[in-house]
């Protein structure tokens, strides 16, 4: 299940990413737009739902730190997986999973999510 979670959030991170120069519509417009393009309708309502605001960019902010909560939890479990495979063949390739998650949690979704806050996205051309 983290890795369905990961994957969706960082799938409705994308979308957000990718949607920002859209104009402002309603958001449970926009969150229902959003969502129909995931595999996991009602988790994507649920996760971006409650006081979610009323723009792409705060749907965005949002999502960027759900994926970030959830991959800083997912990086946590392979590393407890890697102490408990110490010295069996699982080891190493959990080993390799967790080093790819390393610079994802610590370097590349903090960046993303500051390059929100101060409003340094790119723009793109992209419909719903």
């Amino acid at each position: 299940m983290r890795a369905s979670v990961s994957s969706l959030s960082i799938l409705l991170l994308h979308i957000l990413l990718l949607s920002a120069p859209l104009p402002l519509i309603q958001c449970g417009d926009l969150i229902d737009q959003i969502c129909k393009k995931t595999p996991f309708y009602d988790l994507c309502v649920l996760s971006l739902q409650p006081n979610s605001g009323t723009d792409v960019k705060t749907l965005a902010s949002k999502m960027a730190n759900l994926v970030l909560s959830n991959a800083t939890d997912t990086l946590i479990f392979i590393q407890g997986l890697v102490k408990q495979a110490s010295g069996t063949s699982l080891e190493r390739p959990l080993a390799d999973c967790a080093e790819l998650y390393i610079p994802v949690v610590k370097y590349n979704l903090p960046q993303a999510i500051d390059a929100l806050i101060r409003g340094r996205i790119s723009k793109c051309c992209i419909e719903l």
